[in-house]
């Protein structure tokens, strides 16, 4: 994560400052395109339909924050063909923004999802699939129908708090914010967790030794073994399918926290690039202000999302295309959680004090709350939002209030 707001991610920024990370503000041009059919293979494809795959034309151009007014215009369309998208865009965005300030998503038994709040707000769905959901589905590194299975709920408070924001990048990169956070931490890496167990007042945490001897608490850990210790408390920073394996309490509840793995790649192959302009151009318009390039490539099921690193590098996640296999420098999966209406309820019920034992509320089902048995949940998707970085600092400050600790960023 290189780039943040201050509107959504108010505790991160409070965080950043406290610790004296110094952040840059930063502006983003972003290219919307769109594959209208399902990509055929390349022996049934002609040569003509191989090549508006590999470049489909870039419908529209904004400007983060619309730092750029009017908007660009992408290469090789038309004044009014570009004039009426536009149109269509403002009116229909406008339109978005204003329901999600004006109309509250519902709160019924059966919570809203966001594809009935586009529904019931009438949004066309040729604006939904071009435009709201690609930057979410994004964002939530996810497909479109998961996408508009989330808690309608989340957007409508995300776009409530983004509004306007300024986006800022940490300027020294990610890694001093990770150095700086584990200053003074006695950290094992090559450890594969099997179990944790809470035993009477203490915690024990079975483990698989995976990488060649270590040290723990000056104890020596051969290669390859199986170890267990206990800990006064445990706090378990891991995706709710990883926490259903190895902690016996939560296994059927999260089994309704859905996950999925996502592709990220690091390559240099700019022939996956959208055609926006020609290059002379191009570099026109970002030489005067400091501005990264963002794209957005969907079909109906997906989008894949592209950064244009200013290392050159090309970060592609979610992709749809191929990539040329002899240009990726590094490829990496990772775990995201999505949200859902049924896993807000159980992710609210998990953090929900007014339910436990100090403080009885008989209306609540009983079950695991988070701190029983000196166990602990903290993550992206351990609060009432979306699963992003800013639920890690607000967990995390919630877990070390219950240790009896207040973060020194945290305001009264």
């Amino acid at each position: 994560m290189r780039v943040f707001d201050d509107g959504y991610y108010k505790y991160m920024t409070l965080m950043y400052k406290h610790l004296g990370i110094k952040c840059d503000p930063l502006k983003f041009l972003f290219s919307y395109s769109f594959i209208p059919k399902a990509i055929p293979s390349p022996e049934t494809q002609s040569d003509q339909a191989q090549e508006e795959l590999a470049q489909p034309k870039v419908t529209f151009l904004y400007s983060s924050n619309n730092h750029r007014l009017p908007p660009l215009r992408p290469g090789g369309q038309g004044f009014l063909s570009w004039l009426w998208e536009l149109i269509y865009v403002a009116f229909f965005f406008g339109w978005f923004c204003l329901a999600c300030f004006w109309i509250d998503a519902r709160k019924d038994d059966q919570l809203e999802t966001l594809e009935e709040y586009f529904n019931r707000v009438r949004l066309p769905r040729h604006f939904v699939y071009r435009y709201i959901l690609p930057p979410f589905a994004t964002l939530s590194t996810c497909n479109h129908a998961e996408m508009l299975s989330f808690p309608a709920h989340d957007i409508v408070q995300y776009v409530r708090r983004t509004y306007r924001a300024p986006h800022y990048l940490v300027r020294e990169g990610t890694q001093i914010v990770e150095d700086t956070l584990s200053k003074g931490l006695n950290i094992r890496l090559g450890a594969r967790v099997t179990s944790v167990r809470p035993t009477g007042s203490s915690v024990m945490v079975c483990w698989e030794s995976t990488s060649s001897a270590s040290e723990l608490a000056g104890e020596k850990i051969p290669p390859m073994s199986s170890c267990q210790r206990k800990f006064d408390r445990v706090i378990l920073a891991v995706p709710p399918n990883i926490v259903g394996a190895i902690f016996e309490p939560l296994r059927e509840e999260t089994s309704f926290l859905p996950t999925r793995s996502v592709e990220s790649l690091i390559h240099t192959d700019a022939s996956t690039l959208p055609i926006i302009y020609s290059e002379p151009v191009k570099a026109q318009t970002t030489s005067k202000e400091e501005v990264e390039w963002g794209h957005f490539r969907s079909t109906v099921e997906s989008t894949e999302s592209i950064h244009e690193h200013p290392s050159s590098y090309i970060i592609t996640t979610c992709p749809i295309l191929p990539i040329d296999p002899s240009k990726v420098v590094r490829r990496s999966y990772f775990t995201r959680t999505l949200r859902t209406p049924q896993s807000r309820e159980v992710v609210n019920r998990i953090f929900d004090k007014s339910a436990t034992p100090g403080g009885q509320a008989t209306d609540k089902p009983a079950g695991w709350r988070n701190g029983d048995g000196n166990v602990f949940l903290v993550g992206s998707w351990c609060w009432d939002g979306m699963v992003l970085l800013e639920g890690c600092v607000v967990s995390a400050m919630r877990a070390a209030e219950d240790f009896g600790v207040r973060a020194p960023w945290a305001q009264s």
